[in-house]
């Protein structure tokens, strides 16, 4: 596998969960007095700087000083990077852009909830032919439908607090099998969505993964680790634990559900 290859898997992967807590939605609501002294300090320096109302939230804000362990002056220079990633990547309009050519050939769903009504995304890797799309020049697109499917999970909470639902994370379950390497989808959310996974559940994983992950776990966070659950090929086992988490109407048969069935 050649290294652009490699570098897709990388990112596309981490789409939806690293420096992601996963917690109950009560603990995400809760601050302690600690929590709230930073805020205080750390809202007005922030505000000013946010392009977007959801921005300018607590709860997003929250997000951050947690990643940061509190510290005002990280957590400032961990948002300003973001936002500059997002401005060259132009991710305010990039559900706006067409990516009909992907959606067949890259199978994803972000439509779903699970059981405590936080947005789920489905992703089949396993019919994912990354290859085929980079040596048809088609690899820097793909990796920006990548960066779509993580927006548009994440998009779907913020819409949720908007309806003052209690919801502050999203689910995603990802089928694995034939893919070996799937690191950077943890490593982006980690930089650019802090606190927003709740579970990131990686089924039909080879056995080749588990030397991937040993690689790098050293630069995970605790929150990661936590959020990130990991399954071989024994559908007994993971079925059984996604029925836990989501209703069988919002997976397909591959997934341990009935939603096409």
């Amino acid at each position: 596998m050649t290294a652009k290859v490699h570098n897709i898997f990388l990112v596309i992967v981490v789409i939806f969960a690293t420096t992601s807590f996963s917690i109950p939605v009560e603990d995400d609501l809760t601050i302690t007095a600690k929590e709230k002294y930073a805020l205080e300090q750390f809202k007005p320096m922030m505000t000013p700087l946010m392009p977007h109302e959801y921005m300018q939230t607590d709860i997003y804000l929250i997000k951050w000083l947690r990643a940061s362990k509190l510290n005002l002056k990280a957590a400032r220079e961990m948002i300003i990077s973001n936002l500059r990633w997002r401005e060259t990547n132009r991710m305010d309009t990039i559900l706006e852009e067409d990516f009909s050519e992907f959606e067949n050939d890259f199978p994803a769903s972000t439509t779903g909830t699970d059981y405590e009504g936080r947005p789920l995304s489905i992703i089949d890797s396993s019919s994912w032919d990354v290859r085929k799309a980079v040596v048809t020049g088609k690899g820097d697109q793909l990796m920006r439908y990548g960066y779509r499917l993580m927006e548009t999970g994440v998009q779907r909470v913020y819409e949720a607090q908007r309806r003052h639902e209690n919801v502050t994370q999203a689910t995603t379950l990802m089928n694995m099998k034939g893919i070996s390497l799937y690191v950077n989808f943890v490593l982006a959310f980690e930089h650019h969505y802090p606190g927003m996974a709740h579970r990131v559940v990686l089924i039909n994983t080879p056995a080749s993964f588990e030397i991937v992950l040993a690689a790098v776990r050293p630069v995970m966070s605790k929150e990661t680790r936590e959020a990130l659950v990991i399954f071989g090929t024994n559908k007994q086992q993971w079925r059984r634990y996604i029925l836990s988490m989501v209703p069988p109407d919002q997976l397909d048969h591959q997934f341990g559900g009935n939603k096409f069935d």
